[in-house]
């Protein structure tokens, strides 16, 4: 029953992406009408859409958690790369090609995502919470 909810919470988001913005993409983390980010290089092996797919995969076991605050969605370093961590769980990593692909630093880049999770995804927990 529980895959089954994340299942379909996953699809919600992936479809709640496709539907709000003439220029949505796949490839973008989208929460209450907010792009957070758009991955559009590919990394450790995975394409700009495996990847965001991971991304969403993750932030349900987020929303789905402990509850979240802003503070415990930190801006870390692993391997060398930014990465944004929520609840103890990696979200994203910023890889050297991302800050290409956004003509910036890396590090501008993971603070960019890293500012817009911590606006949106508390909130989006909470909402997700009390309207199930």
């Amino acid at each position: 029953m529980r895959k089954a909810v994340i299942l379909l919470i996953t699809a919600v988001l992936f479809f709640t992406v496709l539907s709000k913005c003439c220029d949505a993409s796949p490839n973008d983390i989208r929460l209450k009408d907010l792009i957070i980010l758009r991955y559009r290089v590919s990394a450790a092996g995975m394409t700009p859409l495996q990847r965001a797919v991971e991304t969403r995969k993750r932030m349900v076991t987020v929303i789905n958690g402990a509850p979240l605050r802003s503070q415990r969605i930190t801006l870390s370093t692993r391997n060398g790369m930014p990465v944004i961590v929520a609840n103890g769980v990696m979200l994203a990593t910023v890889t050297p090609a991302d800050a290409r692909a956004n003509a910036a630093t890396q590090i501008d880049v993971a603070r960019t995502w890293h500012r817009n999770f911590q606006m949106r995804l508390p909130g989006y927990q909470a909402w997700s919470r009390y309207n199930r």
